[in-house]
């Protein structure tokens, strides 16, 4: 968990859209995918990248620098 301060918390809550898409999944099925592919060497690039981007993303709320976590880009990778 992060711990962000109320300030953050807000703003975040005013400023984020929740998007209902109308599809289901089954996690069962994801993770089963994701084991089947882990051997693709583009996908574990991909997951390595994913990664990272969290990392960043987690780096600038904890700074609470939204402009930096609202304005991600993939040149951070």
């Amino acid at each position: 968990p992060l711990r962000l301060s109320e300030t953050t918390k807000s703003s975040l809550e005013q400023n984020l859209i929740l998007c209902y898409t109308n599809t289901s999944h089954k996690s069962g099925d994801i993770l089963q995918d994701q084991k089947s592919n882990l051997d693709n060497k583009d996908i574990q690039e991909n997951v390595k990248k994913n990664v990272k981007i969290a990392y960043k993303m987690r780096e600038s709320l904890l700074k609470e620098n939204l402009n930096v976590f609202i304005k991600f880009d993939i040149t951070w990778i």
